[in-house]
This record gives C-alpha cells, structure tokens and sequence, in this order.
C-alpha cells in the first residue's frame, strides 16, 4: 500500500498525440525530478499514435511512488486535466506537457517551496524556450495596455490592433537569472499548484476546449481568488514542439496511414540532433534579429483561438487582445487581477517582490 504521508505532489501529464517526444520527457524526468516521491497521472486524450504504449514503458524507468494512465475518448487538453485532476490526492499538482523538458536538477522542490512559503502564491510556472532557442516565454501579460502575449517577446502590431496573441517578435537568448517575479498569468507547460486551489476555481474551464489560453484563463482564475501567479527563473524549460504531433484531430491518423513516416532510425537521429542543440540552448547572448512573427494561417486553429477570445471577454469582461483597461478597473479593481493598476495592490505586491528576493538561494 502506498504510503501517502511520503508522497505529497503529482505529476499531471496530459497526453495527446506525443509518441516521439515523451521519450526525452521521461528522459529529464528521471534525471532532475526526486520521482519516488511523486505519484504521475496521465490522461491520454484519445491519441492517434502510440503514445500510450511509449508512457507505459518510459514512465515504469521512473521509478513513482505510484503511476497511472487514464485513457479516454479525445475531448481536448482541458477536459484531460480536469479528468486529472479529479483522480489527485496529493496537496501539490505539477501539471507537464508531454513536450515540455525542464532542463534544470530539483526544480519540483523549488516550485513546492515557494507554494510552502507563500500561501498566497496560486501558481509557479518557469521560463520557457522553444528548441531553437527563440523565447516562448517568461511569463504571460494580460493585463496591462498591451493585452496577450508572451514576457521577453514583443507584439507584432500595434496596440488596439492587435489580432492574435502568438503574433510577437521572439529574440533568441538564453533564460534569466535573479529571483522570483510575478506576472499576470502563466503557460502550463510547466507550473506548479495546490490541489484546493485548483477546486477552489473549478479547475480548468471548458469553455476554452479543446486547447489554447486555458492556462492564462486558469491563472486569472486563480488571481480572480486573491491569488499571485510567479514565475521561477531557476525553472527551465524546453517546449520541443518540433517532435510532438499534430494537435489537429485526424491529422496524426493520416499521416501514421501516409508511405511516408517516420521510422525508428530517423526518430533516433532526431533526438540525437535535439540533444546536441540543447546542450547550445540558454547560452545565447540577445539577438539582433529576432524571429519573424509565427503567422497564423490554419483555419481550425484560428477558429479556435477566435472562439475563445470571445469566451474571454464574455467571462473577463474584457478583450484578451486589445483590453479596455478602465474596464478592466471597472469590473477587477478590489480583485488581485488589479495588482499593477491599483496603488493600494501595487504597493502590496512591491512587498511581496521583496519577500521573494529574500527567500535563501533565489538573489
């Protein structure tokens, strides 16, 4: 039986079409997370290809105090996380992308502390790259003129003009040093919180299915309940989009039913190419030239994202991209959303970044 007093997280894993990426997932997992103290669930969301079968046999090298596969019918990311969610008993979730690499040792005890120390902390999620050493992000904005978008990236177009929130110049360089820092919201490729906290919001909300800015809605939520949303620089991520398959449902089928695929050799090449690079990643001084702006051109994608823009300002009761901030006063001011716009909340959270440059090891 399992002794619940030595395992106190949960590692939530949602699982969608990522056969050739969980590989190098469980890979760091087993390197720099304490895993025998950590229960991983993943919910499998009706994959097309084999990636359960990969997650049985990569996740039993881990050596968990426990570790479950959860298979269900595709539904998207949020209903998988919910479904997660639902099955965790420990006080502390770890949610991970099946595409995403922490790069660093000891970061689930890092994040823990600061959940520890800090009870007004809701959520701790880290600095991401993409593989090629473009930023992804250092935390997410939603709240100020600027509306959506990705910290230590800069929009593509104008403000009040804006169309999508991926439409950003992203520069090449290496992570951030120094201490913790609050932002509006987070990714969820890599963040870290409490169970009731989690309960206390609903959990992820459905309204953003199947996938996309459900992570920036969860965060606001959880501002929404007097919480903090913080970045850890020391937590360091690698969002490997390049080896993970289509989030597009029937497109991961077809191609696996295509003469042309991807054989064992070719994947092993792959991952060995990926492994050289990274060692390059996070070493990069600021570009000068920064990536050209990702331009959305897929129709299923864009009918998503505009779908859920309008969530947003139907729930928030403002637009994600282009915000009218004196709504945002209007409706938010007495909430933990107004941290930046409110005097009296902007003063409090000066306090608590003092707070967190002072906690040991974290300057």
């Amino acid at each position: 039986m399992l002794d619940w007093t030595m395992v106190d997280c949960t590692i939530l894993l949602p699982n969608y079409n990522n056969e050739h990426v969980l590989p190098v997932m469980f890979e760091h997992l087993r390197r720099n997370a304490d895993c025998g103290r950590a229960r991983m669930i993943i919910v499998d969301d009706g994959s097309e290809d084999d990636g359960v079968r990969v997650a049985k046999e990569a996740g039993r090298l881990c050596g968990f105090a426990a570790f479950e596969i959860i298979e269900t019918p595709h539904r998207g990311i949020v209903a998988a996380l919910n479904d997660g969610l639902a099955a965790c008993q420990t006080d502390y979730v770890f949610r991970i992308d099946g595409d995403a690499t922490v790069m660093v040792p000891d970061w689930m005890d890092g994040m823990r502390d600061l959940l520890r120390r800090f009870p007004e902390i809701g959520m701790v999620s880290g600095q991401t790259l993409f593989y090629n050493g473009h930023v992804h992000s250092f935390g997410r904005a939603a709240l100020g003129r600027l509306g959506l978008y990705d910290l230590g990236c800069e929009p593509a177009e104008p403000a009040g003009a804006r169309t999508f929130d991926s439409l950003v110049h992203r520069p090449q360089r290496g992570y951030l040093d120094g201490p913790p820092y609050e932002v509006d919201t987070a990714l969820g490729v890599c963040a870290a919180f409490r169970r009731q906290d989690a309960a206390a919001v609903g959990g992820f909300d459905l309204r953003f299915s199947p996938v996309w800015i459900e992570d920036d809605d969860f965060g606001l939520a959880l501002r929404a309940i007097g919480k903090r949303v913080v970045i850890d620089p020391r937590v360091r991520v690698l969002h490997r989009t390049d080896l993970r398959g289509s989030r597009k449902p029937g497109t991961e089928a077809q191609r696996r039913a295509s003469p042309v695929v991807d054989t064992p050799l070719s994947v092993r090449i792959r991952r060995r190419v990926h492994r050289a690079a990274a060692a390059l990643v996070g070493r990069h001084s600021e570009s000068r030239a920064p990536q050209a702006p990702f331009r959305e051109t897929d129709p299923w994608r864009i009918e998503i994202l505009k779908r859920h823009y309008t969530n947003w300002r139907d729930k928030w009761g403002f637009d994600p991209l282009n915000p009218d901030l004196d709504a945002i006063r209007e409706r938010h001011w007495s909430t933990a959303l107004c941290w930046q716009l409110n005097p009296e909340r902007g003063t409090e959270s000066r306090r608590f970044a003092a707070a967190l440059a002072g906690v040991p090891g974290r300057g």
